[in-house]
């Protein structure tokens, strides 16, 4: 590669020199044709040392990926194709960005640069979509606009689309600058895609804001240098975090910036004439980040919580509903006449559960439905007192033994009970929770049913695990069976 040779690329008249590097030259020039516009035409020129056909590779990826990128953080195709030398050069045209790379010493607030990071993350986000991942996100490749103060992202001669990639060796391929690739990919144990763009922004943007990258092994708080920036912690944590927990679009990451940029914004200009009044502020700005924290985790367990049951609901109500139209038939041949029959209206009145379906017979209504079980419910609700509280409360632990110490329900839960009309107003015959074993990880459980012996009167069972709508059909139908004396010796 010379930097002397005098390049003919054809549209374009080179002006000037203005970065080169391994794989060639950049030139500021201009187009010979209408419009006329100034533009950065990079030729491929690569050194002696480097391999040419991966160098070759790479600058078709690069002008591929562009010219299906449309984004005003990402830096605009033009053109491209071979220079009209001998040999010929390949050459890629963007558009001419004029402006100073995002560095600590880039002379803007803290606030900006957050801001400036948002808008990063909006153009990958875009590219991601398409399935492009740029994997070279470093200051010098983040481009802050002169004349608009945009953000744009240059020189994606890393980019992969994942589409043209054998996925087998993302896996192990290692790209990117120093600094900026994060452990997974370094180690080849995760492919290199959002979650590498991810990182490296988290880590160019704690660069930009205090001057050194993170030590990802001992996180240093970024508020330990600037103590307004503490509500920005958690979300660069989570960016910097092993690749499970790490954000998992550029989206949400960006989400998340805007939240806490109000707040910095809110103190970025206090004077340092009055560090008692900054500290309250602080402590103010620092306490309602956690609020938010904490009401943001209280409402996504409140819709896993709702996600959980609604499946489970599916599962139990389709079993059940096959057990009681399978049982209907049997009970009419054995006890007279009997049919299968749901409410009008699914309601739920005082002291009763929330009926579904019943299965009506000439000596009483055997039904199935919800219950809630709560306080209130359970005093308002006859239980029996082997059913009181929990619908485990009263079963040995040992009988449990996939069941942690403290016992929690999703609600509402799941009953076959009998309507007698009176005082009680109803009898429990068996019933389904869904209990927490860990964490978010719940199963279904039957309670205990009672088994006839004879003369010896009932004797308990073990609870019972439901896995699918089978299992539930087979408990249900058990559980009508007992009813009904079906299984008596």
């Amino acid at each position: 590669m010379s930097t002397d040779r005098a390049y003919a690329v054809p549209g374009y008249e080179l002006d000037r020199l203005i970065g080169k590097g391994g794989f060639g030259l950049v030139f500021e020039a201009r187009e010979t044709a209408p419009p006329l516009r100034s533009v950065a035409v990079k030729i491929l020129d690569p050194s002696a040392f480097a391999d040419r056909e991966k160098s070759y590779a790479r600058f078709r990826r690069e002008a591929a990926a562009l010219s299906r990128l449309e984004h005003p953080n990402i830096v605009r195709y033009i053109g491209s194709g071979v220079t009209t030398d001998e040999p010929p050069f390949p050459f890629l045209a963007t558009d001419l960005v004029v402006g100073e790379q995002f560095r600590s010493s880039l002379d803007i607030t803290d606030a900006e640069r957050i801001r400036f990071m948002i808008q990063v993350l909006g153009g990958l986000d875009h590219a991601h979509r398409m399935g492009l991942f740029h994997r070279d996100i470093k200051p010098s490749n983040l481009l802050l606009r002169t004349h608009d103060r945009q953000a744009i992202i240059v020189d994606f001669g890393l980019v992969i689309d994942i589409e043209d990639l054998d996925p087998n060796k993302l896996t192990t391929r290692y790209a990117g600058s120093t600094g900026y690739v994060p452990p997974e990919v370094l180690a080849g144990t995760e492919p290199s895609r959002a979650n590498h763009d991810i990182f490296s922004c988290g880590v160019t943007l704690y660069e930009a804001l205090v001057g050194t990258r993170p030590n990802i092994q001992s996180y240093a708080p970024l508020s330990s240098q600037k103590a307004r920036l503490s509500a920005l912690d958690p979300v660069i944590r989570k960016s910097l975090d092993a690749v499970a927990t790490r954000y998992q679009s550029a989206a949400s990451f960006a989400a998340d910036l805007a939240g806490v940029l109000a707040h910095v914004e809110a103190i970025q200009g206090l004077a340092d004439t009055n560090p008692r009044a900054e500290a309250f502020r602080l402590k103010a700005v620092e306490r309602m980040a956690r609020e938010k924290a904490a009401r943001e985790a209280r409402a996504r367990a409140q819709a896993e919580t709702q996600a959980h049951w609604a499946t489970f609901n599916d599962v139990v109500v389709a079993g059940a509903e096959r057990a009681f139209n399978d049982m209907v038939s049997v009970v009419n041949e054995l006890h007279g006449p009997a049919t299968f029959a749901r409410p009008p209206e699914v309601t739920a009145a005082q002291g009763r559960p929330t009926k579904l379906f019943e299965l009506r017979h000439k000596h009483g209504t055997l039904c199935f439905g919800l219950v809630a079980p709560t306080t209130s419910a359970e005093s308002s609700v006859p239980w029996p007192d082997s059913q009181r509280g929990a619908l485990f409360g009263h079963t040995p632990r040992r009988q449990l033994p996939t069941v942690g110490p403290n016992i929690e329900r999703l609600a509402p839960e799941w009953v076959v009970y009998t309507d007698l009309g009176a005082y009680p107003p109803i009898a429990i015959q068996g019933a389904i929770s869904a209990i927490k074993v860990h964490l978010m990880d719940f199963r279904l459980f039957a309670k205990p049913l009672t088994e006839w012996h004879g003369t010896m009167g009932h004797t308990p069972r073990e609870p019972r695990l439901l896995a699918t709508v089978e299992d539930v059909r087979s408990y249900i139908t058990d559980t009508i069976g007992s009813h009904f004396r079906l299984d008596h010796e």
